[in-house]
């Protein structure tokens, strides 16, 4: 897995994180959105990283 893959995980993490802490449900669904666009951009970059090496 790609150094920038990995990053966007942790950052997805992090968001998790901080929506768990946080009292403001809108707050909590915006950190929650965020974090599954950082799941699902590194989902196509591990993809795309699978298909060069075919």
């Amino acid at each position: 897995m790609s150094t920038r893959a990995m990053y966007l995980l942790d950052q997805a993490d992090k968001c998790r994180w901080h929506a768990d802490r946080m009292s403001d449900a809108q707050t909590q669904a915006e950190l929650r959105k965020l974090a599954a666009e950082y799941v699902e951009r590194a989902a196509e970059i591990v993809g795309a990283e699978i298909e060069s090496k075919e």
